[in-house]
């Protein structure tokens, strides 16, 4: 099951690298490598880690999502503040355990962990200037019509989500279609009909400029950072 999840999670991020993660207008200092082709982890050893300035236009929210299919149902809740430059997602499993802690500070990437022998670590997986979501655009190859037609770009009708008016669209790729919908730049729904199945994240509840604590984005004390 773990590599059915790890596959999933490629396929996703492999896509959305090609179309989502891109800086406001609003920071023309950022400089990211444009080749679409790869990876966000490429991406971000070869680019220093700078602040985005607005990812969106809400200063701070948490919504939370239900996932369910092929990996099993689990629970997902992402905080954000200061419009988006600090993000967390927290990821629980059916049975109440903690599957994934990540989130970045504005500079660093961290995923914090529970080792074998119990020892608490917080792992610094590159720069943080991306956040841990992808920012959702409506029409994310109007610069590369190439592209758009490789993937099979098509709009959809917009979607309720969560109370708010989603604008929505599909991508094909060689594992199957893909479904992405959002609103104001959030990414508030996702669906994979692949060949091993499906996976379906969307958002049940959102809590626009929200009192967020600004401890979720630090390292607890009793947790070592290392870097991978």
């Amino acid at each position: 099951m773990q590599r059915i999840f790890l596959l999933i999670i490629l396929i996703l991020v492999l896509l959305l690298t090609g179309c989502g993660n891109s800086a406001d207008n609003s920071a023309p200092d950022q400089k990211v490598k444009a080749d679409p082709e790869i990876s966000s982890g490429d991406v971000q050893k070869e680019t220093p880690a700078v602040h985005i300035r607005k990812k969106y236009p809400l200063e701070s929210g948490i919504i939370t999502f239900e996932r369910t299919g092929v990996i099993g149902n689990e629970k997902v809740t992402v905080y954000f503040a200061d419009y988006g430059t600090k993000e967390r997602r927290e990821t629980i499993a059916e049975d109440g355990s903690v599957k994934e802690l990540l989130f970045t500070d504005g500079e660093n990437m961290y995923k914090l962990m529970t080792i074998e022998d119990g020892s608490k670590m917080a792992y610094i997986y590159g720069p943080g200037n991306f956040g841990t979501e992808m920012k959702f655009e409506p029409d994310p190859f109007r610069n590369s019509p190439e592209r758009a037609e490789k993937y099979k770009f098509q709009k959809l009708d917009n979607i309720q989500i969560a109370g708010k008016d989603c604008e929505a669209y599909s991508t094909v790729t060689q594992t199957g279609k893909i479904i992405f919908a959002g609103w104001n730049g959030l990414h508030l729904y996702s669906k994979a009909e692949l060949s091993i199945g499906k996976m379906e994240t969307i958002a049940v509840d959102i809590k626009e400029n929200a009192d967020v604590d600004p401890e979720l984005f630090k390292v607890p004390e009793d947790y070592k950072v290392q870097k991978i």
